[in-house]
């Protein structure tokens, strides 16, 4: 019995079709199924008939929180009449390097602490509608100069500048009750330098946070006392589905 499952922008058609794949979705369903989607405003929306609303770095520029409460609740009230429970939104990662390829416009400051005001009055709006929020990408995708889409992607900060930059938003956001965290793919070596075996690569190779027991459990878990639900980010990205086959990541990502 699937627990969840995300949907992409192939899925939709319009509002009728949508209703009706999220009920079939949920029938025979013992306990409900978390069906997920990434709306996150801006360039990464999935639903092409929903309202259009400016991205995070709008956001993060007009700085008004309740601004930013107002969009997250539009787009958790359309996702709730289509019967989707789950935003992999917001995304958390404080973006600074005007050179990273991926996050760019989707975060909403370069500013740890604007990124986690922001992110707050985000998870705010969604609950309003009881849409379930996930913050990502855990432990930070914010300075890296290549796209873990594509492959091994690296952050390169000490411990000190991850605890002030990178992990503080995702700190802030537990105190206040986010629901789940996404993971990245990214390697952090001031939070794991060690090494996992790759049985495509057939080599070790540096551990990705999305499957690193010290990331997830000791910083994750133990330091910063997150007690929801961890998701990894799309485990067919090149920085996994490279270097390791789809059952031995996905036995990694649960050990």
């Amino acid at each position: 019995p699937l627990g969840g499952i995300a949907l992409f922008r192939e899925n939709f058609v319009n509002v009728e079709q949508t209703v009706s794949l999220t009920n079939a979705l949920q029938q025979h369903a013992k306990f409900g199924r978390l069906l997920g989607i990434d709306q996150e405003g801006g360039v990464v929306t999935r639903l092409k008939f929903a309202t259009n609303l400016a991205g995070n770095m709008a956001l993060g520029a007009i700085n008004q929180p309740a601004i930013t409460t107002e969009a997250a609740q539009i787009i958790a009230c359309e996702l709730s009449a289509l019967g989707i429970n789950l935003n992999f939104a917001p995304v958390i990662d404080v973006n600074v390097n005007l050179l990273n390829p991926i996050i760019g416009v989707r975060a909403f400051a370069s500013s740890a602490k604007l990124v986690g005001e922001h992110g707050r009055a985000y998870i705010a709006g969604l609950h309003a509608e009881h849409v379930i929020s996930c913050a990502k990408h855990f432990p930070g995708h914010g300075d890296t100069i290549s796209d873990t889409h594509l492959g091994t992607s690296y952050v390169k900060h000490s411990l000190t500048e991850m605890q002030q930059i990178d992990l503080k938003p995702f700190a802030e956001i537990i105190q206040t009750g986010v629901d789940t965290i996404m993971t990245a793919h990214v390697v952090a070596p001031a939070l794991d330098n060690g090494k996992l075996f790759s049985t495509l690569q057939n080599a070790e190779i540096d551990t990705p946070a999305t499957l690193s027991k010290i990331i997830l459990t000791d910083f994750l878990r133990q330091q910063l006392g997150f007690k929801g639900v961890i998701l990894t980010d799309a485990m067919d990205m090149h920085a996994i589905s490279s270097n390791f086959s789809a059952v031995q990541a996905s036995l990694l990502a649960i050990q």
